[in-house]
């Protein structure tokens, strides 16, 4: 039941996670006209690769602290994990303009990152089985 229900916020963490960075992206390209095309998915499938990470290591963290350190650690796990990793992606990626513009990407999308990190780190906080929260520290 309990490998369960982690299993449950989890997917809850990745929804938040992928729903707060994807819908400023939508909106942009809807505001901008422009249709989405086949070099575009690449992109998205390497961002949300970045989500599966950041709920990961929110959901791990998030179930070792309390509340508040679970909400302020997602938020923080979410900005560091997409500025680290479009940065390592910026560096391998092959190009004189590709480079910029995935590393401006990054840093755009870090806000969104760190507040679905911070819901992802709310909803795998550490409840007992009644459903009532531990403090941190216990």
């Amino acid at each position: 039941m309990a490998n369960r229900l982690a299993y449950s916020r989890f997917l809850w963490g990745l929804l938040a996670w992928e729903s707060a960075v994807f819908i400023p992206i939508a909106i942009v390209f809807a505001r901008a006209g422009r249709k989405i095309r086949a070099e575009d998915l690449e992109i998205y499938a390497v961002v949300a690769l970045f989500g599966v990470f950041v709920v990961a290591a929110c959901a791990v963290i998030g179930s070792r602290v309390g509340r508040v350190a679970a909400v302020l650690l997602g938020i923080a796990v979410g900005v560091l994990c997409m500025l680290v990793g479009g940065t390592l992606w910026a560096s391998s990626a092959s190009g004189f303009e590709v480079r910029p513009a995935i590393f401006m990407g990054t840093l755009l999308l870090s806000v969104p990152s760190g507040i679905g990190g911070g819901i992802a780190g709310f909803l795998n906080q550490r409840a007992l089985p009644s459903g009532k929260y531990l403090p941190p520290g216990k």
